[in-house]
């Protein structure tokens, strides 16, 4: 019931590359690109771009 003039949001694309794992639960922040073969556990939250080949977990998640 809010105006749009007077919310916050941001529209950005996020890009997932082939062989990604996203866990049940994840919050991934608009502009996040995560890179090929990644795997992300529950529950993490996704705020910045991920890079090949890892497995990132926590909040924000980290790789492990």
């Amino acid at each position: 019931m809010i105006p749009e003039e007077f919310r916050n949001v941001f529209r950005k694309m996020v890009e997932l590359n082939r062989h990604v794992i996203i866990g049940t639960g994840c919050t991934i922040l608009p502009g996040v690109h995560i890179g090929e073969g990644v795997s992300v556990g529950c529950m993490s939250l996704v705020n910045e771009s991920l890079d090949d080949w890892g497995m990132y977990v926590g909040i924000p998640c980290k790789r492990t």
